[in-house]
């Protein structure tokens, strides 16, 4: 059973957060655009919000953003319309509460430390070219998801690689 104490809201947007889950189901996940895509559904529906999140993916490409279609970014975005979709009624009724169905989704969806997940020795501290990308909302999961990272991992000049070695060796979760 997954059980959190993160903050609902977070007031402060450069507050240091943990937003990111993995889930043996929806792979990683970021609930910054888990929230967003919430937040755009009940402005303005599921079907906005997705084509919102897919603009807004677009825009950072364009840009020549290295976060733009990160491989959790759209798995993350449809679970944020699933939760509307799902629960977005009760909450507006007040049968159940945010808090609620947040961990509800996340209990179904089978969430794991991080450290089990099977790319985390891969995972860089830094975001450039040599990211993994996911241009659908199908998760990457078990050995498509590691060895995936571990050919972007193995494209990082060598320094880049002993660099991110160096700090999951020195801070350990």
């Amino acid at each position: 059973m997954y059980s959190t104490t993160l903050p609902v809201a977070i007031l402060n947007p450069n507050d240091d957060v943990n937003k990111y889950i993995y889930t043996e189901i929806a792979e990683w996940l970021d609930f910054h655009h888990v929230f967003k895509i919430f937040e755009w559904a009940t402005e303005n529906g599921p079907f906005s919000a997705i084509t919102k999140g897919e603009l807004g993916e677009m825009w950072q490409s364009l840009k020549n953003n290295n976060s733009a279609y990160s491989y959790e970014d759209l798995p993350s975005n449809l679970l944020g319309v699933g939760i509307y979709v799902r629960f977005s009624q009760d909450i507006a009724l007040g049968k159940i509460s945010w808090h609620q169905a947040v961990e509800t989704s996340l209990n179904e969806i089978s969430c794991i430390e991080p450290e089990e997940a099977p790319n985390f020795d891969y995972i860089p501290h830094i975001i450039n070219e040599f990211y993994p990308k996911n241009y659908t909302y199908t998760p990457l999961l078990g050995d498509n998801l590691k060895n995936y990272h571990k050919q972007k991992f193995c494209e990082r000049p060598t320094e880049e690689q002993n660099n991110i070695k160096e700090v999951h060796e020195k801070f350990p979760r």
